[in-house]
């Protein structure tokens, strides 16, 4: 979340992907920290690898649409937004700002 180790963090996820690679939470936490790095199509495409699992968690549909966004794919991240606002996100103020900035 802090952008710090992202190196170490990536091989740490890669490790736990290893031993359950289509785990939802794990291939969300790949995308993020490609995200952080500066890796949106590779963030993007493991990021859609999670969501094949239909996941209900808010700041998961929230992490699709920013990386869909940085992946300059704007009615996905649109999507991904309005999912994230019905599934009550903590941070709902932020969610619409960042809908309506697209």
């Amino acid at each position: 979340e802090e952008g710090r180790d992202l190196d170490k963090a990536l091989d740490m996820i890669r490790t736990a992907l290893a031993k359950e690679p289509d785990n939802p939470f794990f291939l969300d936490s790949l995308a993020w920290t490609l995200y952080k790095l500066g890796r949106h199509q590779e963030a993007l495409a493991a990021m859609e690898r999670a969501m094949d699992h239909r996941i209900k968690d808010a700041v998961i549909w929230e992490h699709y649409g920013d990386i869909a966004a940085a992946a300059g794919r704007k009615d996905t991240a649109r999507k991904a937004y309005r999912t994230a606002l019905e599934l009550g996100p903590e941070n709902p103020g932020d969610v619409k700002k960042k809908l309506g900035a697209l």
